[in-house]
């Protein structure tokens, strides 16, 4: 039975409408709404869970494999990465008040620390997001004698930012709750728990690159660490010279 299209005005002679893809006008019912709720918690299910788990079990070649096409089964990456830092920044911001900790030692530090921590988690996925291309020139840099271009790099940090925020969710944070009693445990934690970044991305690159050596990927990791502590060290000189120019200091 042919039908008008509700958003195009299109013919409508099958479940779609052939021109813009809009569904077949149906009238909203419980049956409506059973089948609408079927099909969010499967594709939660079969997209976002799907892509995490992938993540966790080999998160390069989860990476590779929609990079070179197959993705019906996984979770877009942009958004997986707002999603999973977004949940990330919710956890911590619920259970994890590290200010406090300061607090015991240093009420300075801790003033500090509550006013940082409570920026970064409030804007953390707009942070995440400019973060993302940013890191994607990088990459692109220093793999450049591979095959991918940016705009994959860019998919390629989604999914690294996703991942790190996957493995604080299921390791830091849990580990931080059992050491908050315990202000110098938890403040070493803090600082070891640092260490996932190099270990997340040669883990990362190594199961996406597996024809490349190990020892290449360590190489090519130290040298993103490094040219990142080049950019931080300018832009450090750069604003005291601001500062100074602005009498400010």
């Amino acid at each position: 039975m042919e039908s008008t299209c509700s958003n195009c005005d299109g013919t409508v002679t099958i479940h779609y409408c052939p021109s813009c893809g809009q569904k077949k006008y149906r009238r909203i019912d419980k049956k409506y709404l059973v089948e609408e709720l079927q099909y969010t918690l499967l594709h939660v299910n079969k997209g976002f869970l799907y892509s995490v788990k992938s993540l966790l079990r080999n998160p390069g070649k989860t990476a590779h494999e929609y990079i070179e096409g197959s993705r019906v089964n996984h979770y877009k990456p942009i958004l997986l990465a707002v999603l999973t830092s977004g949940l990330y920044a919710f956890i911590s911001m619920k259970l994890i008040d590290p200010s406090a900790i300061y607090a015991q030692s240093d009420p300075q530090t801790a003033q500090e620390t509550k006013g940082i921590a409570d920026f970064m988690l409030h804007y953390w996925n707009f942070i995440t997001l400019a973060l993302i291309p940013l890191f994607a020139i990088l990459t692109r840099f220093v793999f450049r004698k591979q095959e991918e271009n940016y705009f994959e790099h860019i998919v390629m940090n989604a999914y690294m930012q996703s991942l790190f925020s996957i493995l604080y969710i299921v390791i830091f944070i849990p580990v931080s709750l059992f050491l908050l009693s315990t202000p110098s445990l938890f403040l070493a934690w803090n600082n070891a728990a640092l260490l996932l970044y190099p270990v997340g991305l040669v883990w990362f690159f190594r199961t996406y690159y597996p024809n490349v050596k190990l020892s290449v990927i360590i190489g090519k990791v130290l040298l993103m660490f490094l040219m990142v502590l080049l950019a931080g060290l300018a832009l450090s000189i750069a604003y005291a010279i601001y500062l100074r120019q602005t009498g400010r200091v």
